[in-house]
C-alpha cells in the first residue's frame, strides 16, 4: 500500500511540473511589450524604439524587421501572415497630434504605412479584435474603432475615466473591458450599455492589467499587488484567487481550460494546473520585467524588458493559438 501511495504521489507531482523556461536570442535590448503568433511558427515581438522582431521556427530564432518609426509598439495584432496592424506611441512629444498612431501591413511586415488618428490627449493602450472589428482602449475610459477609408476613427466614452488597458469578447455579445481602479465592466450590446462586474470579495481599487477567457464562460483578470480573479459565468460574477506575490502582474494567458501563465514584475512567473485554484512560482531564468505572454504550437512564449524572450515547451497539451483565441 505504501509503494502505491508513493508511485501515486510521484504521478501527481510530474502531472504539475513546472515549465522549463529557457532563454531565447532576440538580438535586441529593447524594451519588448507586445508578442503576437499567427499559427505555431510565425510570430511577432514589439516594442520600444520601433523594434519588430519576427519568428518563423516557433521563437527559436528571431530576426529584426525594418519599421518605419523610432516610436514605441505598444501593440501587434496579424488578422493572417500578410495583414497586420500595429499602435504606436509617440511618448510626450506628440507635436498637436495624438499621442498615439496605428501602422498597418499588408505585405507581411515589409512595408508599413502609418494611419494617425484624431488629435486628442487620450493615449491609446491596447488594441483588441472582434468579430465585427478592432477597438482600441485608452486613457480616460475612451474606446474607439478603426479608422476606415481616410474617416477618422469613431470614438466613444465609457461611464467611467479610469485608463482601460485591456479588453476581451467572451463570445458574438459579450465583450468586457479592464483597467484602472479596479475596472471590470460589459456589455452585451457592442458598447452601448455596461454593466459593472460583481466581485465576490471587496471590490479592488487598484489597476487590472489583463483579462483572458479560456472559453465563453471562464477568465481570469490580473493586475498590481499579484491580484486574480477567476469568474465562471461569462464576466458577471469575480471571486479572488490566491497568487502567492504582490508583485505586480502584467498578463495572463491560459493554453487550455485548466493551465495556465501569469507574468510580471522581476521576471515573475505563475503556473496552474487546476484553472488557477492553486498558482507556483516557475523559475523564468530573467530578472527583467515580463509584459506578454503567448502560445504557439506546443510553446509558451514570454516577452519584456531589455529585449528578454523565454519559451517553454509544453507537450501533450491541447493549445489555444496565439495570446487570444479570437
Amino acid at each position: 500500500m505504501y509503494i502505491l501511495s508513493l508511485m501515486l504521489l510521484l504521478a501527481v507531482a510530474s502531472s504539475v511540473m513546472a515549465a522549463d523556461w529557457r532563454k531565447q536570442d532576440s538580438g535586441s535590448l529593447a524594451w519588448l511589450q507586445a508578442v503576437e503568433f499567427i499559427d505555431a511558427d510565425r510570430g511577432f515581438a514589439a516594442g520600444s524604439n520601433g523594434t519588430l522582431l519576427a519568428t518563423q521556427d516557433g521563437g527559436a530564432s528571431w530576426r529584426k524587421l525594418r519599421v518605419p518609426t523610432a516610436d514605441t509598439i505598444r501593440d501587434v495584432y496579424f488578422a493572417d501572415i500578410s495583414s497586420g496592424w500595429m499602435l504606436c506611441d509617440r511618448g510626450r512629444t506628440a507635436g498637436g497630434k495624438n499621442p498615439a498612431y496605428l501602422m498597418r501591413t499588408i505585405d507581411g511586415g515589409k512595408t508599413w504605412s502609418v494611419i494617425e488618428l484624431a488629435a486628442s490627449r487620450e493615449r491609446f493602450s491596447r488594441m483588441f479584435f472582434t468579430p465585427t472589428g478592432a477597438l482600441l482602449v485608452g486613457e480616460g475610459g475612451v474606446v474607439a474603432g478603426l479608422p476606415e477609408d481616410g474617416k477618422p476613427e469613431a470614438r466613444h466614452w465609457l461611464p467611467i475615466k479610469f485608463r482601460i488597458l485591456d479588453g476581451e469578447m467572451v463570445s458574438g455579445s459579450r465583450m468586457i473591458l479592464a483597467g484602472g481602479g479596479g475596472t471590470l465592466i460589459f456589455s452585451d450590446d457592442n458598447g452601448r450599455s455596461w454593466q459593472n462586474g460583481v466581485f465576490t470579495s471587496s471590490r479592488p481599487e487598484q489597476k487590472l492589467n489583463s483579462i483572458f477567457f479560456a472559453n465563453e464562460n471562464a477568465g481570469w483578470t490580473a493586475g498590481a499587488a499579484g491580484m486574480i480573479f477567476f469568474t465562471g459565468d461569462r464576466g458577471r460574477t469575480w471571486r479572488p484567487q490566491s497568487s502567492g506575490t504582490t508583485a505586480e502582474i502584467l498578463d495572463i494567458g491560459f493554453f487550455d481550460g485548466m493551465n495556465g501563465f501569469a507574468v510580471g514584475d522581476g521576471g515573475m512567473i505563475l503556473g496552474t494546473h487546476d484553472q488557477g485554484k492553486t498558482w507556483m512560482f516557475e523559475k523564468s531564468g530573467t530578472p527583467h520585467r515580463l509584459e506578454r505572454i503567448a502560445f504557439a504550437g506546443d510553446r509558451a512564449i514570454a516577452v519584456g524588458y531589455g529585449g528578454t524572450i523565454i519559451a517553454a515547451a509544453l507537450p501533450d497539451r491541447q493549445f489555444m493559438q496565439g495570446r487570444k483565441q479570437q
